[in-house]
């Protein structure tokens, strides 16, 4: 029996490592892609690989599996990638550009409350993922729609139709990121004009979309690095703080929009596991705090809301 328990705990071991480094130096296909963001998962693997070993004293598989655990009690990945907190950036107003972003998960029939709900958060802007035009109705319809009276949409059937709302008067336009759409918005704030990216990638889980998915994250890094004025992209990545693909956005742009707080998928029976949605920020620009949402009524992600300071010269305060 005990053998068993060790060729299963070494086995564990195994894909544990193998996950990791393919987090830590770049996914090779679709099924890299998707097991380096169920790293949560097999973090809770390793863990359970652990205690079973030492119960039955094997106690080299037991130890190659808490080695795995380092970089996981220190980083917050077993990858090693940082996790970012909401707490606010010392030192910098906390009343700036409030955005809530929102996957209204396609088909919404709830879309009427999400808008209302979204609404009593009082954002001066809002970007909508997976909009569909008879879900776009239903947000025109809303109380969120007469808060927000300068808007670009572009909704599309399928799960790459999207909108941007906003308090202030803006330009949009439909960027095609990696041959997709999103929308793109220069909105008027008060301080100045700050470029708006809802952000929608594709999920890397077929060959087609895992080259898509690599496009996308690629162009979206680029555009952070070339920004040259205030810029803020947030939405659904459909990566992790796993993935080495989506933590060099924060190489170039402040990161802490980056993992810090698990998105998706919401139910009723046990809280998200992927973190999913994000923000990244460039330009001048400063994320002064991210948080989830309590309520994203209808959708299978939940809500984020971002507060941007611009402009921010005090760049090293931001990361």
């Amino acid at each position: 029996m005990s053998r068993w328990v060790s060729l299963g705990c070494w086995c564990v071991a195994a894909v544990a490592w193998a996950v990791a480094a393919v987090g830590e130096f770049g996914t090779i296909g679709p099924l890299t892609a998707m097991a380096v963001a169920l790293t949560p998962a097999f973090t809770l693997g390793v863990i359970v690989s652990i205690l079973t070993a030492a119960c039955f004293r094997q106690w080299w598989p037991a130890l190659a599996s808490a080695a795995l655990l380092i970089p996981t009690v220190a980083f917050g990945s077993v990858a090693g990638g940082s996790v970012a907190t909401d707490t606010p950036v010392a030192g910098v107003v906390a009343d700036g550009v409030v955005i809530v972003s929102s996957n209204v998960r396609a088909g919404n029939e709830r879309i009427g409350e999400l808008a209302d709900r979204l609404a009593v958060e009082a954002p001066d802007i809002v970007v909508f993922q997976e909009l569909q035009s008879t879900e776009l109705e239903a947000v025109r319809r809303s109380a969120l729609s007469s808060d927000h009276r300068f808007a670009f949409v572009d909704p599309r059937d399928g799960y790459f139709g999207g909108a941007i709302f906003s308090r202030w008067p803006l330009t949009g336009t439909v960027e095609y990121v990696g041959g997709y759409p999103m929308a793109m918005a220069t909105v008027e704030t008060p301080t100045g004009p700050l470029t708006v990216i809802n952000v929608h990638v594709a999920p890397p889980t077929s060959w087609r979309n895992y080259e898509l998915w690599s496009r996308q994250l690629g162009e979206l890094h680029e555009r952070l690095r070339r920004a040259a004025g205030p810029l803020v992209m947030l939405g659904d990545f459909n990566a992790t703080g796993d993935h080495v693909e989506l933590r060099v956005l924060s190489e170039v742009g402040s990161s802490r929009g980056l993992a810090a707080f698990r998105s998706f998928p919401v139910s009723g029976l046990m809280p998200p596991l992927l973190a999913l949605d994000h923000a990244f920020v460039s330009g001048g620009a400063c994320l002064v705090d991210v948080v989830a949402l309590a309520e994203n009524p209808g959708s299978d992600h939940r809500a984020m809301r971002a507060t941007v300071a611009s402009p921010y010269t005090l760049d090293t305060a931001c990361r």
